[in-house]
């Protein structure tokens, strides 16, 4: 099962596309759909998360969004996608991806959320994220892959959460004067592939195959 967006259609807010999306996430706004990309319904407000609903995934699973736009102007921006993702309203799952600069630390993450409580668990400050850059989170067992346009940066292992959940996106702009647009989102299941050790990712062909807390 594969789900695709590319957020193309009349804006709205919050983000739907016939119900597909769910926000409700305790202290995170909503995203809208605007000029065909997705990003946060208020500047300046909470980070904004939202999850496809439409399919829970296999605990095997991946998700991969396109910057379509990534600057601080002067605040915080910072584009990420999540795996093993709970419904709302508090938020467990894996979140990847990062800022364009490392003035906040942490330009590039593989984070944990727990109970909406975000926690870094592998994290690189020299791996910056620009427009037409596209990320990538792989997770299989207990071995997460974080990947910048197909090059792997990131890994880690963790077992907090080893069952199937939702994919979806987590998005903040604190500054007018910044951006933080995503397009054409990806998720999907891992099929076919047992589970690995870290180090051990195995050689298959995926589809191009990644504040609360502010990780």
């Amino acid at each position: 099962m594969v789900f695709l967006s590319s957020f193309t259609g009349s804006d709205e807010s919050p983000l739907s596309e016939g119900a597909v999306w769910s926000g409700g996430y305790t202290g995170a706004q909503s995203l809208k759909r605007a000029s065909n990309v997705a990003r946060v319904v208020t500047v300046g407000g909470l980070d904004a998360i939202m999850t496809y609903n439409g399919v829970t995934f296999s605990a095997n699973q991946y998700a991969q969004a396109k910057v379509s736009a990534l600057t601080t102007g002067g605040g915080f921006s910072q584009i990420k996608v999540l795996v093993r993702a709970t419904a709302a309203a508090s938020l467990d799952g894996y979140v990847f991806g990062g800022r364009p600069d490392g003035s906040a630390g942490n330009a590039s993450a593989i984070s944990k959320f727990t109970a909406g409580v975000g926690v870094n668990l592998a994290s690189d400050n020299t791996k910056f994220w620009a427009a037409n850059d596209i990320m990538k989170l792989v997770v299989i067992g207990n071995a997460l892959y974080g990947y910048r346009n197909g090059v792997l940066i990131l890994s880690v292992s963790d077992s907090s959460f080893t069952g199937a959940g939702r994919a979806g996106l987590l998005v903040t702009q604190d500054n007018a004067g910044g951006s933080a647009d995503v397009d054409d989102f990806e998720a999907g299941d891992v099929a076919g592939i047992a589970n690995v050790s870290l180090g051990q990712f195995p050689k298959v062909k995926l589809s191009d195959p990644m504040r609360q807390g502010r990780v």
